[in-house]
């Protein structure tokens, strides 16, 4: 005996649901975001080319609905994840709920197709698979603006590494050869070229708007002899690079994003942003911190110190005794930020000149996190573990954290913790 189509449906769901028990990975992210830009496509398609025959126009209400309820299910296990942080992906479609809906249209062909069948057999199950399709896209907008914003860096650093350009690294290698000698004046004129090349395909225009003020902070620092001398400072360049500076710290002369507020802005307008700009997104990052890898060369340069701190807190044994979620690598790279432009940064920079000093100032500095409350452990234990990882490390290192209390930086370091 032949099955309905409800019953066909019915036995689908049964099967994929018997699936996910069974524990079969059910879906992947960048899966789902194209069964729901296949649903958008379909849907368009048949609005615009729309067929009197009730043959073809069953025959796509049956391949929509097969779509809804593989992305339906689909929808929510990623909810899930993302409310565990696991994942976040954007799609080209929003709910009818939300206020920034881009796609208005897809539900008013949606409402269309549906009293179009509505004497059918199949209408009552599209009916309740866009209900649910439409109910998950809310409840995953929702999940989104409550979720844990590492997975904004996650998804950047997953995309960077999908779209990463062999050839413009090769490009990059070949410049650097082309510049010899490398000078630090040098490499500070190819990051100003990498930013003014990206700002002008567009890549931040749909950043909130910047305010005068934002706009005047960040015009002197365009106000340098780095920049190319057929340089053009028009008024829109100075609103774009103010956008850029929302998502870009500066250390020192280098320019380093800020990866969860980076990926944040690529998630919320990722249906604007066009595959070039997409890509120049990327190729941005990546030629920026092969500029900065040669800017770091050298162990009495402020970036060659960033790293080192940086490497230490990394660290598994110090990550296991941070008493905070909020003291998280983001975080750690905030405060050596605020501190390097501090005049105790300035001092702790001349003091690391000294090579027979460093050891000791990273033990003092790791020593100062400890008194503010960032870690918790006695000093001799987080010594030998630092020991164990590190085989440049000797039994010392927990006794000079002690010492914190002898270095005028510490006081800083603390205040601004606590502050």
């Amino acid at each position: 005996m032949e099955k309905t189509f409800s019953e066909e449906i019915e036995g689908a769901q049964m099967g994929e649901a018997l699936a996910a028990v069974s524990g079969a990975s059910p879906y992947h992210p960048t899966d789902l975001s194209d069964k729901i830009f296949d649903i958008n496509v379909l849907v368009c398609n048949y609005t615009q080319h729309p067929t009197k025959r009730k043959e073809t126009r069953s025959d796509m209400v049956h391949s929509l609905i097969n779509m809804l309820t593989k992305a339906n299910r689909d929808l929510s296990f990623y909810i899930e994840d993302l409310k565990q942080a696991k994942c976040i992906e954007p799609f080209c479609l929003s709910s009818k709920q939300d206020v920034d809906n881009d796609h208005p249209l897809f539900w008013t062909f949606i409402d269309k197709l549906c009293e179009e069948i509505r004497d059918e057999e199949a209408y009552q199950i599209l009916k309740r698979q866009i209900a649910q399709f439409n109910s998950l896209l809310a409840e995953a907008e929702n999940a989104k603006v409550h979720c844990n914003p590492i997975v904004f860096k996650e998804y950047f650093m997953r995309k960077k590494k999908e779209k990463l350009d062999e050839n413009m690294v090769r490009q990059f290698h070949k410049k650097l050869y082309e510049y010899r000698p490398i000078t630090e004046e040098k490499l500070r004129e190819m990051q100003w070229e990498a930013v003014i090349k990206a700002l002008n395909t567009g890549i931040f225009d749909f950043a909130r708007k910047p305010s005068i003020q934002a706009v005047e902070e960040v015009s002197s620092e365009l106000m340098t002899k780095d920049m190319p001398c057929d340089f053009e400072l028009t008024d829109q360049f100075k609103r774009r690079y103010a956008k850029f500076r929302m998502f870009a710290e500066k250390r020192g002369t280098m320019l380093v994003f800020n990866y969860v507020n980076y990926g944040q802005y690529i998630v919320n307008n990722r249906k604007k942003i066009d595959e070039k700009q997409f890509q120049a997104i990327f190729n941005l990052d990546v030629e920026l911190n092969l500029i900065h890898k040669e800017m770091m060369k050298g162990e009495n340069n402020y970036y060659a110190i960033v790293k080192e701190l940086t490497d230490l807190y990394q660290m598994k044994c110090i990550k296991l005794v941070r008493t905070d979620q909020k003291y998280d690598d983001d975080w750690f790279e905030s405060l050596l930020n605020r501190f390097f432009d501090s005049d105790e940064g300035r001092a702790f920079v001349k003091l690391w000149k000294y090579e027979r000093k460093r050891f000791k100032l990273k033990a003092v500095f790791i020593g100062c996190l400890k008194a503010a409350g960032v870690i918790e452990d006695s000093n001799a234990n987080l010594g030998r573990n630092i020991m164990k990882a590190d085989k440049n490390t000797n039994k010392k290192f927990g006794t000079y954290m002690s010492e914190w209390a002898d270095y005028p930086f510490s006081t800083w370091i603390i205040d601004d913790v606590k502050g």
